[in-house]
């Protein structure tokens, strides 16, 4: 036997209430309807085989959907001139109260996303449903009418219950073995009870049942779907109601009003930010709390912290490396809470920090310089300074950074610092020359260009640089050479010297800073007449001469080199590439001392 509980009320209350659908105000309050069932079906008791489906018992029989619910007392009835045994009849049917959804066939309204709806107008959460009502509407309404189908027992008044179901079983399969092995294992919960009075001018007309608002029915509606139980709640009732086939299905009304949260205890931090990263193994909480009915007790991490008079507090609190839950939960005297949670990470390492350039004791002539490496936190902060002024930050990719700092002339300690989230720092030191002026480059022999018949010369001169030591490379002719520098400056080297022709003596001075200053001296070089190469001019270099002039002799390059002395332009030789008489006539004139060069 089932054993169900309810309660008759004392006083039956039936209104009834033509109803629009649609959310509504209904003064502060706000009313959900018309929501019509999505599933309903009615289950019957008995072994007699039922009329519709050929020999299957009543008890094994789903009616889902057969177009009306009946709750009927379990009674005897010759229903339509047939005599049917004893037989109870009760009702199942559900409202979608978590989406929203419009019946295919007809059109109704049969889901609504009640909780979406009200946190919608009153904010997630700041509302509680204060009614809730069902409306039923019926075609046979006179006690004694027996309906047109022998599943039916005849229309009767008395009382019926209406009770959330748990489980929210399947409609559309539902038979009364099931229900009864359903509720051997699931919740019932009533959720009022009410009388039918069976009176004709009912015919075709709304009846609204106002439920009892129970937490279980609130929780029903909140979870997204409510399934209610009709049962007979004395030994007489009969009642015949309408389903969606009809048109005319039972509606759900749902009305919810603003709520106003308890205040409980006002609480404030003042400490390290939710997140936080630290290098200091003590945190200091501090903070203020009030109530207006006083403070029962508040802890941090679950130690009890004292409360000043004024409401203030302080607690010192021990990190460990990593990170730290810290929790603090006032507690008033009507045991509401305030509670606040962040996480402290303790922190202590320094970031590691590498200098890809420049390299220490770099030189550059720029004014400016670009500080490039990587660090292996991701969220360190890197900043660059020059001779301990104005920080920079730098540009961060990941983990590698780039940053211009501006030099000043001369030598320049750069600093990079990086710094993680729990300020522990890392610096590296670069120190860098900035040279950006040229040296002062003096030639001081030759003073200027000149001729001569000597085969080498030696170029001295100074070079200076106020920052940094410079260099000197000399070419002569194609000829690199590289002279010593004096401390003060000062720089000889020989050079060689190709015979007849302009040799362009060009020099170089360059600083660290690879800035540059050049002099080019322009020694030209003509023969003298030595054709013998014995050091001095006489009379044989003259005959000599004149032996290749009238081609007793043969020219050679050496000769040629030697014994090309004619054209004289401005008193020195202008070789014209051959040997003649003029040649030789020249040299004989430097013989004899008429000429010289």
């Amino acid at each position: 036997m089932r054993k169900i509980s309810f309660s008759v009320c004392a006083a039956a209350l039936l209104a009834v209430t033509f109803l629009s659908g649609g959310l509504r105000p209904a003064g502060a309050a706000t009313t959900l309807g018309n929501l019509a069932t999505d599933y309903d079906c009615y289950v019957v008791s008995g072994t007699q085989a039922n009329s519709n489906q050929g020999g299957t018992a009543y008890a094994d029989t789903t009616f889902y959907p057969k177009g009306g619910m009946m709750i009927s007392a379990a009674r005897d009835d010759t229903v339509l001139g047939t005599y049917y045994s004893t037989r109870t009849m009760d009702t199942v049917f559900s409202f979608n109260t978590g989406q929203d959804s419009t019946n295919g066939s007809n059109g109704l309204t049969n889901g609504i996303n009640v909780v979406s709806a009200f946190d919608t107008k009153y904010g997630a959460g700041n509302w509680a449903i204060t009614s809730v009502s069902i409306s039923l509407s019926t075609n046979y309404a006179a006690a004694g009418v027996q309906p047109n189908n022998p599943d039916f027992n005849t229309i009767a008044a008395g009382y019926f219950s209406l009770n959330v179901l748990g489980g929210n079983p399947d409609i559309t399969t539902l038979t009364w073995n099931k229900l009864q092995t359903l509720l051997g294992t699931t919740a019932v919960s009533s959720a009022g009870t009410f009388y039918w009075p069976a009176t004709q001018d009912l015919l075709n007309t709304y009846v609204t049942y106002q439920l009892n608002v129970t937490t279980d029915l609130v929780n029903a509606i909140k979870s997204g779907k409510v399934t209610f139980l009709g049962l007979a709640a004395d030994s007489g009732v009969g009642y015949l109601f309408n389903t969606n086939t009809k048109g005319t299905p039972p509606y759900l009304v749902i009305t919810a009003d603003a709520i106003t949260p308890a205040a409980g205890p006002v609480l404030s931090l003042s400490t390290l930010a939710d997140k936080a990263v630290t290098n200091n193994p003590t945190l200091n909480v501090t903070g203020t709390v009030t109530d207006s009915g006083g403070i029962q007790s508040l802890t941090i991490n679950g130690a009890s912290v004292t409360v000043n008079p004024d409401g203030s507090f302080s607690q010192a609190v021990a990190l460990v490396v990593g990170d730290n839950t810290i929790t603090t939960i006032a507690t008033d005297f009507a045991g509401l809470q305030a509670t606040d949670i962040r996480t402290i990470t303790l922190d202590q390492t320094a970031p590691n920090l590498t200098i890809t350039l420049p390299s220490d004791n770099s030189v550059t002539n720029a004014a400016s310089v670009e500080i490039t490496g990587s660090v292996d936190d991701a969220h360190a902060v890197v900043t660059a300074s020059v001779n301990g002024g104005q920080t920079t930050n730098a540009h961060m990719v990941g983990t590698s950074f780039d940053v211009t700092v501006s030099l000043a002339p001369g030598t320049n300690t750069v600093t990079i610092t990086a710094t993680d989230q729990a300020n522990n720092k890392t610096t590296a030191k670069r120190t860098v020359i900035a040279d950006t002026a040229a040296p002062s480059l003096a030639v001081t022999a030759p003073p200027q260009d000149l001729s001569t018949t000597q085969a080498s010369y030696t170029i001295c001169g100074t070079v200076t640089n106020a920052i940094t030591t410079p260099a000197i490379t000399i070419v002569a002719d194609g000829r690199a050479y590289a002279p010593t520098l004096g401390d003060d400056g000062g720089f000889c080297q020989p050079v060689t010297l190709s015979a007849n022709k302009v040799n362009a003596v060009v020099v170089t001075a360059t600083d660290q800073g690879g800035n540059t200053a050049t002099v080019q001296r322009n020694i030209v070089t003509y023969p003298k007449g030595d054709i013998n190469g014995d050091g001095k001019v006489d009379i044989s270099d003259a005959l000599k001469a004149l032996r290749v002039a009238v081609d007793l002799d043969t020219v050679t390059p050496a000769l040629l080199l030697s014994a090309d002395v004619a054209p004289l332009v401005n008193g020195v030789p202008a070789p014209d590439g051959i040997i003649d008489v003029s040649d030789a006539l020249v040299i004989l004139k430097k013989v004899v001392g008429t000429l010289n060069w």
